[in-house]
């Protein structure tokens, strides 16, 4: 990277508000500003590689990029030859609904199994393995965005499987939704900056970076900012 003068990274620009293109066309978010500091201490420039959560095991496989950040759960089972970086922020498990239905998702237990619940969730997400856990019987409807869930939806849903952090940011957009955080779920994950398998080192130096930002407030700053 440091030969090269520039670092690769990989992103989603699908990810409310980690990685997203903005009314104006520039790709900005959480991730976009922690990776341009990165590269600025490394003194490296920027070279972004969009990927696809579903195709994002080859795309490590086959050297698409040095990393990749956009907002990652940390996930054994994920991503084929990945490794993890040391987290930079937890997540937690929301649903976004109708206003006038918040009350109606408060509280998980009072959903019983789910039956007849009609559920979007963006394909791949760690939170719809844990909900269909939790609500066996509802049926959860595959999106490639969760913007199908506001703008253009295959079929009628009752609510949207997300991120408390990424569900406040689409109700900033669609104010006649809500952001629910059940109160009988403390479900939360850590996210991470994707690599290599082999690139131990780099995910080790990574990691030494990453406690600094946690220390000099950079994380915290982009947090308040973004999240």
């Amino acid at each position: 990277i440091i030969r090269r003068g520039r670092i690769r990274v990989g992103v989603d620009p699908d990810n409310v508000p980690f990685s997203y293109y903005n009314a104006r066309g520039n790709l900005v978010g959480h991730d976009i500003d922690l990776v341009n500091r990165m590269a600025e201490d490394l003194g490296v420039e920027l070279e972004f590689v969009p990927i696809n959560p579903l195709t994002l095991a080859e795309q490590i496989s086959e050297d698409h990029f040095d990393l990749a950040a956009s907002g990652f759960k940390m996930n054994l089972r994920a991503f084929g030859d990945a490794i993890y970086s040391l987290p930079y922020m937890n997540v937690n498990l929301a649903l976004v609904a109708a206003d006038h239905d918040r009350e109606r998702f408060a509280s998980l237990s009072d959903l019983g199994t789910g039956s007849g619940l009609v559920l979007g969730v963006k394909n791949g997400s760690y939170f719809g393995r844990q909900i269909q856990s939790i609500l066996p019987d509802a049926r959860l409807v595959q999106l490639w965005s969760e913007s199908q869930f506001f703008e253009g939806p295959p079929e009628r849903m009752d609510a949207l499987i997300t991120t408390a952090e990424g569900g406040s940011a689409w109700t900033l957009i669609h104010p006649e939704f809500a952001v629910i955080d059940p109160k009988d779920s403390n479900t939360s994950a850590p996210i991470a900056v994707l690599l290599a398998r082999a690139d131990t080192k780099t995910a080790a130096d990574l990691g030494t970076w990453i406690h600094l930002k946690q220390h000099d407030g950079t994380l915290k700053d982009l947090y308040r900012y973004w999240i």
